[in-house]
């Protein structure tokens, strides 16, 4: 749990500075797609190691 609050707290601070720097709707978009994908991966792996 802690960790999602830490990666949330991440995603936040870049989108903000990425909304400051003006990237368009497209680039933020991509830019959550990427972030959610690592996240899911990073927690399939933790899942897996865990179990062995």
């Amino acid at each position: 749990m802690k960790a999602l609050r830490s990666l949330r707290l991440v995603f936040t601070v870049a989108l903000m500075a990425q909304a400051a720097v003006g990237c368009s709707s497209s680039d933020i978009e991509r830019f959550f797609h990427a972030g959610g994908k690592i996240a899911y991966d990073s927690f399939k792996l933790s899942n897996q190691s865990s179990g062995k």
